[in-house]
């Protein structure tokens, strides 16, 4: 499953969580980060998350953003209006990053590919005790 990824969130979530990524396992032209930062305006992120599906038009997109109901999530729900192609993952940790970059079985499609990957972080999320 060859799915484009957007990143967004609040602050630099999702440039911090694509270089993230990067760093562990090199950049191969799949993820697109959108940051909202102070000062934006909520029409702006709209224009530029447009922006970014559309440069993968056709291709299945997920965009991942950091908590359901802020701007946005916002924003990805009017561009998934807009585009059938597109998926949308809240709450987004490295964990569902990693999984939807390198399921651990290979998906029948992208809808397959957000389920195993929403399993895997909710599965990768414990408490450290000593």
């Amino acid at each position: 499953m060859d799915a484009r990824l957007v990143l967004c969130g609040h602050g630099g979530f999702g440039t911090g969580l694509h270089g993230a990524l990067t760093l562990l396992c090199g950049d191969d032209g799949r993820v697109r980060s959108l940051d909202f930062r102070e000062g934006d305006s909520f029409d702006e992120l709209c224009e530029r998350m447009e922006g970014l599906v559309a440069e993968n038009a056709g291709a299945p997109t997920i965009i991942c953003t950091d908590v359901q109901g802020g701007s946005p999530f916002k924003a990805s729900v009017l561009t998934r209006m807009k585009h059938p192609e597109v998926r949308l993952v809240t709450g987004t940790n490295f964990p569902v990053l990693m999984e939807l970059m390198f399921p651990a079985k290979e998906p029948e499609n992208v809808d397959a590919l957000v389920a195993g990957a929403v399993a895997a972080a909710r599965g990768a999320l414990t408490s450290f005790e000593m």
